[in-house]
C-alpha cells in the first residue's frame, strides 16, 4: 500500500503561522529600527543648530579679539603694552580662530552623518 499526501494541512498551518510570526517579528524590528534612525537624524539636527549658534557666537569673538589685538599693538607701539601682552591677545584671537574652524568642521562632518542617516549618496 502506497500513500502520499498531497496536501499536509496540519503541517502548512504551522507553517502559515510560523511565516506570521515572523512577519510580525520583522515588521516590529523594522519599526524600532525607523524609530531609531529618526532619534538619530533628529539628534543630528539638534547638533547642527547647536553648532550654528556656536559659530556665531564665535565670530563675534573673533571680532572683539582682533580689535584687542588692535588696540594692544597700538599701545605697544605707544610705550604702554609690552610685546608679551600683544602675543597674549594675538593668541587669544589666533585660539578663536582655531575654535570657529574646528566648530565649522564638526558642523559639516553632522551635516555628512544626517545625509548618511537619511540614506543620500554622501558623493
Amino acid at each position: 500500500q502506497f500513500k502520499w499526501n498531497i496536501w499536509d494541512w496540519g503541517h502548512t498551518k504551522k507553517e502559515k503561522q510560523q511565516l506570521a510570526v515572523q512577519k510580525l517579528l520583522i515588521e516590529d524590528n523594522k519599526q524600532a529600527f525607523d524609530k531609531n534612525i529618526n532619534i538619530a537624524i533628529s539628534e543630528s539636527q539638534n547638533r547642527q543648530q547647536k553648532l550654528e549658534q556656536l559659530i556665531v557666537k564665535d565670530k563675534d569673538i573673533i571680532a572683539l579679539q582682533e580689535k584687542i589685538s588692535k588696540r594692544t599693538a597700538d599701545q605697544m607701539k605707544n610705550g604702554t603694552k609690552n610685546s608679551s601682552d600683544y602675543i597674549r591677545d594675538l593668541n587669544a584671537e589666533k585660539q578663536a580662530r582655531i575654535n570657529l574652524e574646528s566648530r565649522e568642521i564638526q558642523l559639516v562632518q553632522a551635516k555628512l552623518d544626517e545625509l548618511s542617516l537619511k540614506g543620500n549618496s554622501l558623493f
